[in-house]
């Protein structure tokens, strides 16, 4: 019997895609954000590529859907638990299968380029920033904190530090934030 190997063993180089953004529900959907046209490439691959340390891990589509958001689930991936560690993650395809062209990724948010970096208060980790919302007022922060869902508002008198290369954010936050 013959077996035939994935392509994507042989294929040298990937295209980013998208960004992994917060799970959805209890079976391991994963919300994610796609780069203004990549999404038919993402949605004719068996296979996403998440960026792990460095290296681009291949994982089975098992389906896709779109809600308000597009929603995927991975063979290998049954719950939140597992989920939770794509979070912030970027999405890979490997270069053969989509476009090379830069794309930009239009964004209206002033601090939208935070989604994915771990947020740190007095020296504290808090979380990642699943994502960046905006509100009238302004702009916050989606944030998992002990199981819950915090938003953290972004004003430049509570951010200390951004470190882009690193991923992190340094913030000042407000005595009782945490525990609303």
């Amino acid at each position: 019997m013959s077996t035939s190997h994935p392509q994507w063993r042989t294929i040298p180089g990937f295209v980013r895609v998208g960004i992994c953004g917060k799970t959805h529900g209890a079976a391991g959907e994963i919300k994610l954000r796609i780069d203004t046209g990549r999404e038919e490439a993402c949605l004719s691959s068996p296979f996403l590529f998440i960026d792990i340390d460095g290296s681009k891990v291949p994982f089975a589509i098992d389906g896709m859907r779109r809600t308000k958001d597009l929603l995927v689930s991975f063979a290998e991936v049954s719950d939140n638990t597992a989920a939770s560690r794509f979070v912030g993650r970027e999405v890979f395809l490997p270069s053969d299968e989509v476009d090379a062209e830069p794309v930009e990724v239009p964004s209206d948010l002033e601090f939208d380029y935070l989604t994915g970096m771990s947020l740190h208060a007095n020296g504290e980790f808090i979380g990642q920033i699943e994502e960046v919302r905006e509100f009238p007022q302004q702009e916050m922060a989606v944030v998992m904190y002990q199981n819950s869902e915090i938003l953290i508002p972004l004003n430049e008198t509570l951010i200390v530090s951004i470190d882009v290369e690193a991923k992190k954010i340094e913030m000042l936050l407000p005595d009782g934030l945490l525990s609303l």
